[in-house]
Formats: C-alpha cells, structure tokens, sequence
C-alpha cells in the first residue's frame, strides 16, 4: 500500500512549539507530571521554517491546519500570532482549528485572535475549577475561562475541550451548560486512554490518576528508572519482549491525505507515529523506526523524498514485525481494538 502524493495533502497537524506552562501527567515531555526529561528540545518553529514546510501543501482548496501539540501549546511559540497571520492573508482557504490550555497570556492577546476568521480555537477545560488542574497541573481555570471569553467577546470561534476521567466526569453536563452560557460554538468531549495511572505533582509528589494499575514509587525512583530505559534504549540495549500483532489489515488515518510536522521539521504520516520526536523509550516503536531507512526531516529534504520513504513503514505491515503504534491505532488485529480516541462535538 502506498502513500498519496504531495498534492493529495489535504490536512496537516502542526507541531510549532515543544515549550509549554504545564505540566499533564501523561505528557511525555515531562516525567509523568513531574521537572521535564532530561535534554528534552525546547523550541518554538519560526515563521520561515513554516513557510518552507506548509507551502507545498496549504494551496490544496479544502485544506485542514491543525495546530495541536504532542508535547507543548501553540500559543506559548512566540512567533503564533505571525504563523496564524501569514495562513489568514496568503491562504484565506485554509481553516485552522488551534488547540491550547490557554493559560498564558493576556485576555487582550486572545482577543485579538477573533480577527483570523478561518481560526477556530480549542479551550482544555476539563472539568470546573476545582477538577481541571488535577490534570492539568500548572493552569489555572479562572485565567482559562478569562482568556477564552476575551476571544468570543471579540468574535472569535470556540470550542470546550473536555477530557473525561473519574475525577470530572460527574462534571460534565455542567460544563456543557456553562459553555452555552460563555458563548462557546461547541463543546468537544472524549476519553483518549489518559484515564489510569502513576503520577506526580510538580513538587514530586505522587498521586494516581483513576484506579491504581502500578506501584506507588516516589518521583526521584521513577525517574531514575525512566533515565536508565533511556539509556538503554539509546546504546540499543532495550530488553525484547514477546507481541502478538497479527493484523488483518491497517486502514491508515495517513492515506487519507494527512500528515503530522513535528516541531523540527521531521514530517510523518501521523502523530502517533510523530510522537516518536524525539525518540525516547516510552515511544512505543521509536526501536523499530530506528532500524528502517526513513527520510524524515522536510527541512533538508523535499516533501516527495520524505513521503517516498514512507513506504518502508508500510511495508512493515505484511511482515511479522508490524509498527506496534500502526496496529494499536489503525489495525485490524486479534490483540488490539485499536486506540484511537473518539472524540464528540455538540454544535451549541
């Protein structure tokens, strides 16, 4: 199976900035909530490297801009407002749908952002004010709730996002009704797998996100032991293991004509496969991607070389060693269901 050509790119998830204020316990730029990785990139993508990465493809009459990140905020890259300027003037076709946790800046600045009428903007608000925080640590709802009716006051286009766990789930239809009352356009719902697990405060402190499925292990253990699989995973020492990843077929998101551009230019058919930016060894295959003869970075080569290379990946699917995340997210397969969240929007 094949990949489409560059003119059959008709969406693009943009990664333009690895800073964030927060700090989520499932992010994997930090330590399941706790400091940030060790030698982590911290970068914001300049308005030049954009042009030279987008333009390509932005032309295509019905194209789709997400800029959503993997491991930080759009709206904490200095160069945002110049990004969303250059798409609204030179590409006035394009819609951007802009996702943040939106506590920073001032209300005047999001408020200004209503004049980019091809922009739509996502608000993380999970849950009410004394719930959001629990997982997105560092933000603040009030601050959130301000900033975000900045934006529709001045007209701008909103969504609430709001991811389920045990913690806010009772909250939900609440936060729905409030939504109606700001002026939200629409409120967005889903459950993407963040549901159970270890984690930490940013003071180190560790508490459990749902129903407790690991040990209790302090922040400076859990680390520690995160450093060591890093290590290994870099000398290529990681311990193998035994998968069943009979797959019947893989319906690839990718196919459809969409990409995923990492913050340093690699471009890859997806987010899951592009979350392997940079590899660590909680990238569920980075061991595999390592190992095949990819052309990654949009950058220094052309978008038809890096697309070309794909089919490395795609080949892998007939084999005995599928890509683990292929399967898990696209796959039709006896292990696996597939995990790719479903998200709900209801039109206010």
């Amino acid at each position: 199976m094949k990949f489409l050509e560059t003119s059959a790119i008709r969406s693009a998830n943009v990664e333009i900035s690895t800073n964030c204020n927060a700090a989520c316990p499932m992010c994997t730029r930090n330590y399941n909530g706790y400091g940030v990785r060790d030698n982590f990139p911290l970068r914001d993508m300049p308005l030049s490297e954009f042009k030279h990465l987008l333009d390509p493809v932005l032309p295509h009459p019905k194209f789709m801009l997400s800029l959503c990140g993997t491991y930080g905020d759009p709206a904490a890259n200095k160069n945002c407002t110049e990004i969303l300027e250059y798409v609204h003037t030179v590409y006035p076709h394009v819609q951007i749908i802009m996702s943040s946790n939106a506590s920073m800046k001032t209300p005047a600045w999001w408020a200004k952002l209503a004049k980019f009428t091809n922009l739509k903007i996502e608000f993380a608000l999970d849950g009410l004010a004394d719930t959001h925080s629990i997982y997105r640590q560092n933000t603040n709802w009030h601050k959130i709730i301000e900033n975000a009716t900045a934006y529709i006051d001045a007209g701008g286009y909103a969504i609430w996002q709001f991811i389920k766990f045990d913690h806010n789930k009772h909250q939900m239809e609440q936060c729905k009704q409030m939504s109606k009352d700001i002026g939200f356009a629409e409120f967005k719902h889903f459950d993407d797998n963040r549901a159970n697990g270890l984690a930490f405060t940013p003071d180190g402190d560790p508490f459990v996100l749902g129903t407790p499925s690991e040990e209790i292990t302090s922040a400076m253990q859990f680390v520690e032991q995160e450093k060591y699989l890093q290590q290994q995973y870099e000398l290529n020492l990681q311990e193998e293991y035994k998968r069943n990843l009979s797959v019947d077929s893989i319906e690839c998101y990718s196919q459809e004509g969409n990409i995923y551009v990492a913050v340093n230019g690699d471009v890859w058919p997806c987010c899951w496969l592009g979350g392997t930016f940079p590899m660590t060894s909680d990238s569920d295959n980075g061991w595999q991607l390592k190992n095949l003869p990819l052309v990654i970075n949009g950058l220094e080569n052309s978008l038809e070389e890096v697309i070309a290379s794909w089919n490395h990946i795609s080949d892998t699917w007939g084999s005995n060693e599928p890509l683990s995340t292929c399967v898990k997210t696209c796959g039709k397969c006896k292990d696996y269901n597939g995990m790719q969240p479903v998200g709900i929007n209801t039109v206010l």
